[in-house]
């Protein structure tokens, strides 16, 4: 067992990578906590109110004191959990995409439902803003457009607005906070993103698949993503990723380029999609992780899943309406369970964690085709939304 100092610092260590994603989810957590909860035998996690935020690990009892700030430790609790039973590795990549699902339903905003009527506003035919949101998006585009001029700014007005609009429902409507937060989303992508000009043309004709993505070969073998895989119920483009399905790389020359590549075209898709249907477009997104092991979990991944929490939270605001992880561990199942009852209804709508019995639950929520991609093989998958037969989800 290890020793409390050593579990202490794994803690620390992981709090403090995920620093930026937990500070963001906090806002779903209940003002107090107090609740016991029993996550194996021989071992009970205490949240206990008080005025100053605690973690004692006692004998067989781990106590969490104080108010939502308290729960900042809420993934460093988890790993202490982890810790006492030995199994910290496997579940670091396992915690910290949870973070990350947490971090971005989590929004201190709620959506404001789009008007029956269009408002008026400069973007003409765009009805899926309020009267109030389109106040600050103007205002925002008006600074954004004024001299000097970001160089990848979005020259299309009603695809500015849609991206634009994306901040105020992750951030609200203070237009400086929201022109300062897209200005450094501008920047990020022309310093971080691949040069995949055929990729962003053929983005706004047709939906693309990751094996098309820089590097999309090799990431077949490391990273199966569906990026189009069909539609849920509610119309939302669904996405699949199977973390557990092959052997991570052992080091990010080629992951980088791919996945940030392949989220800038989903999201171009998503704009697009947007200005088309005049409803803002969210992925549905479900994370498989049947076959992740500790053998899989290494300093590499760490880093590589950090980065993304971090520029998926920040940058792609208001991206996805839902997200499934399946197969999950039954003791990482057990441990939302205990979690899921400090969270915000908002967010536990959002949030679903699955063990291997997820076909019940995905049946109420995709369709037919939908469910088709969730059981394919993974070289199927790297080519969604094209089947073998040629044809491709709407």
């Amino acid at each position: 067992m290890p020793r409390e100092q050593d579990r202490f610092h794994i803690a620390h260590l992981y709090a403090m990578a995920l620093s930026a994603s937990m500070r963001k989810c906090l806002s779903c957590l209940d003002t107090r906590v107090d609740s016991v909860a029993k996550l194996e035998p021989g071992l009970d996690v205490a949240a206990a109110p008080g005025p100053e935020p605690l973690i004692a690990v006692q004998p067989e009892r781990i106590v969490v004191r104080g108010s939502r700030g308290a729960m900042q430790c809420a993934c460093a609790l988890a790993l202490l959990v982890l810790a006492t039973h030995g199994r910290v590795r496997a579940m670091l990549v396992v915690c910290a995409l949870l973070s990350l699902i947490f971090a971005a339903c989590s929004r201190s905003v709620e959506p404001t439902p789009a008007p029956q009527t269009p408002p008026p506003c400069a973007s003409k035919g765009l009805s899926l803003t309020a009267p109030d949101e389109m106040a600050t998006i103007e205002s925002v585009k008006r600074a954004l457009r004024a001299p000097p001029m970001p160089p990848n700014l979005p020259a299309n007005d009603e695809i500015l607005t849609v991206q634009v609009l994306r901040f105020v429902r992750e951030h609200g409507r203070d237009s400086r906070r929201i022109e300062r937060l897209f200005r450094k989303a501008l920047a990020y992508k022309r310093e971080a993103l691949p040069q995949k000009p055929e990729l962003d043309e053929l983005a706004t004709s047709r939906w693309l698949c990751s094996a098309e993505m820089p590097h999309g070969g090799w990431a077949q073998s490391h990273w199966p993503i569906g990026m189009h895989c069909g539609f849920s119920l509610s119309g939302s483009p669904v996405k699949i990723e199977r973390i557990g399905a092959c052997p991570p790389p052992k080091d990010t020359v080629k992951l980088y380029p791919f996945y940030l590549g392949l989220v800038d075209c989903l999201q171009q898709r998503l704009d697009l999609t947007s200005v088309e249907k005049q409803q803002l477009q969210q992925t549905y997104e479900i994370f498989d992780l049947k076959g992740l092991g500790a053998h899989m979990v290494n300093f590499t991944t760490l880093s590589f899943t950090k980065d993304v929490i971090r520029a998926f939270a920040t940058h792609y605001p208001s991206s996805f309406s839902k997200a499934v992880v399946i197969n999950a561990p039954s003791l990482f199942v057990g441990l939302y369970r205990v979690l899921s009852k400090l969270l915000s209804p908002h967010v536990i709508a959002r949030v679903n964690i699955l063990g291997q019995d997820w076909e019940e639950a995905l049946s109420r929520d995709l369709t037919e085709e939908a469910l088709y991609w969730v059981a394919c093989s993974n070289a199927e998958l790297c080519r969604a939304p094209f089947r073998a037969t040629g044809t491709a989800a709407s």
